[in-house]
């Protein structure tokens, strides 16, 4: 991937801001990219962006339930710990 800097003049395309880690879309036509000449960009190609979102998305509902219920878990057998010492 070649790098890019803010105030640079660029292709269209989705460039990714490396100390922000955002995503600046700038259209077919072209543009320029917005910072100062310290700002890094990286420019994403489309194949990989269309693929990745999805999957990121699907990896985030699917962690979501599983960190629920280990997290219940966890707070249940510390209460349960908890209540244990306090009966003894």
């Amino acid at each position: 991937m070649a790098g890019y800097h803010g105030g640079q003049n660029v292709k269209g395309g989705l460039y990714l801001n490396h100390s922000t880690w955002e995503f600046e879309s700038i259209p077919r036509k072209g543009g320029i990219l917005s910072g100062n000449n310290n700002t890094g960009y990286n420019r994403l190609p489309r194949l990989t962006v269309i693929v990745a979102g999805p999957l990121t998305g699907l990896a985030y509902i699917i962690s979501l339930p599983i960190l629920f219920c280990l997290s219940f878990c966890y707070l249940l057998a510390r209460w349960v710990g908890w209540r244990l010492k306090t009966v003894r």
